[in-house]
Formats: C-alpha cells, sequence, structure tokens
C-alpha cells in the first residue's frame, strides 16, 4: 500500500512499536520486511479516517503560501506523466540490491541503538 507523505508520520509509532518489539524479543529479523507487512494489513477504514485528518488540518499561513493542505490537493489531482526513461531490468535489479543492503545496514544500527536504550 503506498502511502502518501502526509499519512506516514501517523504510521511512526506502529513502525517504533515494531522496531522495539523486534529488538527486544528478536521474533524477527528483517525489521523493514515486518513493518511492510503490518502496512499492507490496514484496514481500508483506517487509511481513510488518516486521509480525513490529513484533509481536516488546520490550515496556516506561515512560511508556505499557498498553505500546505492545497499544495499537495493540487499535487493529487496533476497528470501522472510516464517517465521519458525506464531502467533495464538489470540496472533495476542492481539497485534493488543497493537497496536491500542499505537497509539491513540501517536495520542493524537501529536496532542496536534501540537495544542499547532497553
Amino acid at each position: 500500500m503506498p502511502l502518501a507523505r502526509p499519512s506516514k508520520c501517523h504510521f511512526a509509532p506502529v513502525f517504533w512499536l515494531t522496531a522495539e518489539r523486534i529488538a527486544r524479543y528478536r521474533f524477527a529479523s528483517d525489521l523493514f520486511g515486518e513493518f511492510r507487512q503490518k502496512m499492507e494489513h490496514v484496514p481500508a477504514s483506517e487509511q481513510k479516517r488518516i486521509q480525513r485528518i490529513c484533509d481536516s488540518s488546520a490550515v496556516q499561513l506561515d512560511s508556505t503560501h499557498p498553505p500546505t493542505q492545497y499544495r499537495l490537493r493540487s499535487l493529487q489531482h496533476h497528470q501522472v506523466m510516464t517517465p521519458r526513461y525506464v531502467p533495464d531490468s538489470k540496472l533495476k535489479n542492481q539497485l534493488e540490491e543497493e537497496f536491500a543492503r542499505l537497509e539491513k545496514l540501517s536495520q542493524r544500527y537501529l536496532l542496536d541503538d534501540i537495544r542499547a536504550a532497553l
């Protein structure tokens, strides 16, 4: 389930709870995979609830103009363009392998830090 950026912040507690449980009980070895699995099972009603929260957040005129809520709404209604460049399968696989290595490395550092704090 791809999430919009404003929605992601609402799931931060789920991520940290998952990370803490894995750090403490070691029931899984793949933090990000476990988190992705949890996100796949978020009910549609919860997704709608979070979208309503994002839509109804108070509009503030601060350093951003137009307000963020209106900019996001405008972006959601823009036509999605087909990219001119699409990497071939070899490059795509190389990128996925690189991201997998970075995920494992960041997972190790994150879980080590959480375990040290427990």
